[in-house]
């Protein structure tokens, strides 16, 4: 490393430790960020010429960042959505009892699956073909309205005014449903 680099290192880990330290766990998310920008220091330096920049950009992502890591070491998941017990015991359709270590709450019944699918299907009917696709071309697939509309042979105007005239009418739909 460089002295510019060294210094520029040194006074983003003094401003991001001055901003963690009213944090629980502000040494552990300092610590994280300084090695995360150690790794790509060039790449950080060309972003942010001032460290203090830096530093006050980081904090934020790096407290969420650590609250995610905290989640996955404690087995709930990034998003904090599983809940891990102590081993609670199920019963088979045999009878049989079961230790589950792991429980879904996302898990979907198949059931309510296909009269969700079933659902949507007769939702997509109700809509025009070329908004039917380009909301899955830009909702499913991640396109923007440009891409989509190059793929399907339309220009994006037109997309954006019949997807646009179909949401109108959805909602217009809904206020006189309700």
């Amino acid at each position: 490393m460089t002295e510019t680099q060294i210094f520029w290192l040194s006074a983003f880990a003094d401003e991001l430790a001055k901003l963690s330290k009213n944090f629980k766990d502000g040494d552990d998310i300092c610590s994280k960020q300084v090695l995360n920008v150690l790794r790509q220091i060039e790449k950080y330096i060309k972003r942010y010429p001032n460290p203090q920049h830096a530093a006050k950009a980081m904090s934020y992502t790096g407290r969420i960042n650590h609250g995610r890591d905290e989640a996955i070491q404690r087995g709930e998941g990034v998003r904090r959505t599983r809940i891990v017990g102590h081993f609670p015991i199920h019963n088979t359709n045999d009878g049989e009892s079961i230790a589950v270590d792991l429980v879904d709450l996302n898990a979907v019944d198949p059931a309510m699956q296909a009269a969700d699918r079933d659902e949507c299907r007769r939702a997509v009917d109700q809509i025009p073909k070329v908004v039917a696709t380009g909301i899955a071309l830009t909702a499913v697939f991640g396109f923007d309205q440009g891409k989509a509309s190059t793929q399907m042979g339309i220009s994006r105007p037109y997309l954006s005014r019949t997807m646009k005239k179909s949401e109108r009418e959805m909602r217009n739909s809904q206020r006189d449903a309700a």
